[in-house]
């Protein structure tokens, strides 16, 4: 069985994703209402869909990329943060 048809199968939900021009992303904030703030959300809501930039970039065509990915049936509000403290 090929890996796509396995997550297909394992997923209840589509994944979606996108390459945004890192030189953008200020822009994208900024028409989601965020200014120059210190810390900004790592999620923004951009044409009604929740995007979480991962903060991981990729080079392509001479260009630098972050990787976005949209929530499809989900809210990135709904995370699981476990604290390392617990462990303890």
């Amino acid at each position: 069985m090929a890996l796509s048809d396995t997550l297909v199968k394992m997923s209840p939900v589509k994944g979606e994703y996108y390459l945004v021009e890192r030189e953008k992303i200020d822009d994208l904030y900024r028409n989601a209402g965020h200014g120059d703030e210190d810390e900004v959300p790592n999620f923004i809501t951009i044409d009604g869909k929740e995007c979480l930039f991962t903060e991981n970039f990729i080079e392509k065509d001479g260009k630098e990329y972050e990787i976005v990915m949209v929530a499809n049936g989900f809210s990135w509000e709904d995370i699981i943060i476990y604290d390392e403290d617990e462990d303890e």
